[in-house]
């Protein structure tokens, strides 16, 4: 293992078993990058949501794949093709927003 990948594993081992330590902790502790253990939280947090089991490396846990939900919800059909033809910018971006917004299952 290098030093790189031995820094991120322990990264991850803290960031799993002591949520009590900050950002800062881990880092200082590990030497890990801060958008690296931002990752790592953000990940756990996914995983944990899902029901699924925290995995013993970064590796496995950033190749696990997650339940996704690929419903989409056509809200009003309407207001976007009249937006388009008016060319209105600010209620097109609104309408096309709420054309795709995720619901959930």
């Amino acid at each position: 293992m290098t030093p790189t990948q031995q820094r991120t594993q322990d990264a991850w081992t803290l960031t799993c078993h002591c949520p009590a330590l900050s950002k800062a902790d881990v880092i200082a502790a590990t030497g890990a990058t801060r958008t690296t253990v931002r990752r790592m939280r953000a990940r756990k947090r996914d995983i944990l949501e899902a029901g699924l089991a925290l995995p013993s490396t970064w590796t496995e846990a950033r190749n696990l794949p997650l339940p996704v939900d690929d419903t989409v919800e056509v809200i009003d059909q309407p207001s976007y093709e009249r937006a388009c033809q008016r060319r209105d910018k600010q209620t097109l971006r609104t309408t096309i927003t709420n054309l795709f917004r995720r619901t959930a299952t």
